[in-house]
């Protein structure tokens, strides 16, 4: 054994190594290394250590720790999500019960034959009538008994849309996902036990330590096993288990009500089910009748949301069997969630926006055509048109039907383009000055060119002559310019708004 000095300033090395950890320790960690210290001693009594310092001790092969005593070996240049890792390890694969403790007899009693890869089916199907084969005394009413799955209550708890992708056809969802189902080899009697009447045993990825159903998301961006954590489940002495987990669900959806953009209440159908077993092995059912529930949305908040989940309703559906299987149906759950957009952001930020736009391109109406910024402000107001629908486009898919916001958009445009059609028209008869709007090569055609030529005296007289003639045409060309100005300051904006309305 070691000198009691020696023990003494083991613990107070110790101790000053805990003490400067970056990090605030676990209690689990404080009590693990407390184990550790006291195998520790139980190995030096068991074993006459030989003459020298603790240096001579062989509980690491590795140079690095050579030179460290056993007891601050396991924490020298440790981190948290080392102590972390280690400790989850060490419950599930190290030490997973505590031969001393009622909880640690009961899982090793429980998980002693226990294999987490099959399922007894033949318990499930003997409460339906079903017998063995060579056991049935009557084998006509054996043949007609249908074989039923093990039931298995999926019930979700909804907590917030964190996004809808309508190009993609994807939708993120916060959930907690329930799954309760029974095991008829976990059961005990909790008198036998200390009274213990539940347990817990892990279930992961890469490793569980008992046999889980098969429910997947069938229409589905991700898996659930990527999408929802790694939990504990936790076991009845009845041999109900429930597992839950906190995650996201990613379904792809076939999104409808989309075509009132940005005025739209979207609904997506969740499908859930087996994706291995049929209804002969697995039948999913609603948890307590209605297989959902809201959570607490003042804690995760729907706040500054785009989308709110407004309902849900559920459905089991039975899809028929295979022709090669006929007892082997596919039931599934059915959940069509319904969520509302945020429709304000897209009033002020782009509706709004195309209405003053539209406005700016008519007060073209008020501005004198001889001016040349008439057609430049036009123009301008619909650049900026486009531009803007081009922004919000990006977050529609490109699909046949036409969606309220492309109305609105295609009428807007159209008002900006007839505007710059009218200022051109208006610029033009404000510098006509023909005598008809009949062109020049037409009116060669119906009226042949005189072929006498013009007296040379005559040449000032004519010209002057025209010269009246002209400005006398473009007079009544430039009213003519004004009255359309005046009526199109009137019967545009009256005819937006209906258009709009």
């Amino acid at each position: 054994m070691w000198p009691p000095s020696s023990k003494l300033l083991t613990l107070a090395l110790a101790t000053l190594s805990l003490a400067s950890t970056p990090y605030p320790l676990h209690e689990d960690d404080l009590s693990y290394t407390e184990g550790k210290l006291q195998n520790n001693q139980q190995q030096q009594q068991q074993q006459q250590p030989q003459q020298g310092s603790w240096r001579d001790t062989r509980h690491h092969s590795s140079s690095q720790y050579r030179d460290v005593p056993p007891i601050l070996q396991d924490q020298r240049g440790l981190s948290r999500d080392y102590f972390q890792t280690e400790d989850r390890q060490r419950r599930q694969t190290e030490q997973p019960y505590d031969e001393n403790s009622f909880s640690g007899k009961l899982r090793r009693d429980l998980l002693s034959d226990y294999d987490a890869v099959a399922f007894p089916w033949e318990s499930v199907w003997e409460e339906s009538g079903w017998v063995q084969p060579g056991q049935s005394t009557n084998t006509s009413d054996a043949s007609n008994i249908v074989r039923t799955g093990l039931p298995v209550e999926v019930g979700i708890n909804y907590y917030r849309i964190l996004s809808v992708d309508v190009t993609m056809s994807i939708a993120d969802i916060y959930v907690w996902f329930h799954e309760k189902w029974y095991d008829p080899r976990l059961t005990w009697n909790p008198d036998d036990y200390g009274g213990v009447e539940q347990i817990w045993f892990w279930i992961g990825d890469d490793k569980s330590e008992i046999w889980t159903p098969d429910i997947e998301l069938w229409n589905q961006e991700s898996s659930l096993s990527e999408s929802l954590s790694n939990e504990y489940a936790v076991v009845k002495f009845d041999g109900h288990i429930l597992w839950s987990r906190a995650g996201h669900l990613r379904p792809v959806c076939n999104f409808e009500g989309l075509t009132k953009f940005p005025f739209d209440t979207l609904s997506c159908v969740i499908e859930i089910g087996s994706w291995v077993y049929s209804g002969k092995y697995l039948r999913p059912t609603l948890m307590d009748e209605t297989g959902f529930t809201f959570g607490a949305r003042g804690i995760t908040g729907e706040a500054y949301a785009e989308f709110k989940l407004t309902d849900v309703s559920t459905e089991v559906h039975v899809y028929p069997p295979f022709p090669l299987s006929p007892e082997e149906d596919w039931p599934a759950i059915l959940y069509t969630i319904t969520f509302s957009r945020a429709w304000q952001p897209y009033i002020r930020g782009y509706l709004l926006l195309q209405i003053i736009l539209n406005l700016t391109a008519m007060a073209c109406f008020w501005l004198p055509p001889h001016c040349g910024e008439r057609m430049l402000l036009g123009m301008t107001s619909l650049l900026a048109s486009v531009t803007s629908d081009l922004v919000v486009s990006e977050k529609l898919p490109s699909v046949n039907e036409v969606t309220s916001f492309d109305n609105f958009s295609i009428m807007s445009r159209i008002f900006i383009a007839l505007v710059l059609f009218e200022t051109a028209m208006v610029i033009y008869f404000y510098y006509l000055t023909a005598d008809s709007l009949t062109p020049r090569w037409i009116a060669w055609m119906i009226k042949k060119k005189e072929t006498h030529k013009p007296n040379p005296r005559s040449n000032a007289k004519q010209k002057s002559f025209l010269h009246l003639k002209e400005m006398q045409n473009n007079i009544f060309w430039q009213k003519l310019s004004r009255n359309i100005d005046e009526f199109s300051r009137v019967a545009f904006p009256v005819g937006y708004a209906i258009g709009i309305g």
